[in-house]
């Protein structure tokens, strides 16, 4: 497999399940889940902060878009969904320690990069989602439509560290059982010579 096929594979894949999870319903009326931001740490620990932020865009208009919310108040919408999404980036800070220490097997290392790194993301993300609450029509249609309980910080917070978990055990799963899947085979962060054992594999 190519570079770009790999990266292509990437790119749709995160794009695929980012809009379906943002059809997921609540489980409550009070607590949402922001489950897709959950591909974007994948994407983030694999490519970094740059290619996720820009992946994030991309997402952001293809999930106002599906939901058909092309409302007056658009603007708002787009620019709340995507800092939510570009929350996701943050892993990306953490993208080449997570690489190296997977690779060379320090498993203790890698989990405590992972959940740092989302831990910081799903904060951001209650902040965000947060500051939404005090425009009524918005958190309305956040929670509606894209299923984000933001009715009050206590919501938000509860939804963000739910999430928080569900990804952490997602993450600590695929490190035990599927390092591979959180290294990419033409990764900038290996040497040549590891990433030829990589590809070799």
């Amino acid at each position: 497999m190519s570079k770009n096929t790999e990266l292509l594979i990437e790119i749709m894949t995160v794009l695929v399940l980012v809009v379906a999870f943002s059809f997921v319903p609540s489980p409550t009326t009070t607590l949402g889940l922001f489950t897709m931001v959950i591909p974007l740490w994948w994407y983030s620990f694999r490519r970094g902060v740059l290619p996720t932020v820009i992946l994030a865009l991309i997402c952001s208009v293809v999930v106002v878009t599906a939901h058909g919310e092309w409302s007056s108040d658009i603007v708002s919408l787009l620019l709340v969904v995507f800092l939510l999404l570009i929350s996701g980036a943050i892993p990306g800070f953490f993208s080449k320690f997570t690489i190296r220490t997977l690779f060379n097997r320090k498993t203790t290392s890698t989990i405590l990069n992972v959940m740092t790194g989302t831990f910081l993301s799903s904060l951001l993300i209650s902040i965000i989602a947060g500051l939404a609450t005090s425009n009524a029509d918005l958190a309305n249609t956040l929670q509606h439509t894209l299923n984000v309980v933001a009715t009050s910080w206590g919501s938000v917070f509860l939804g963000t560290l739910f999430t928080w978990l569900i990804g952490a055990i997602i993450f600590v799963v695929m490190i035990k059982w599927w390092p591979t899947g959180l290294i990419p085979r033409f990764t900038r962060h290996l040497s040549r010579r590891e990433r030829s054992s990589l590809l070799n594999d």
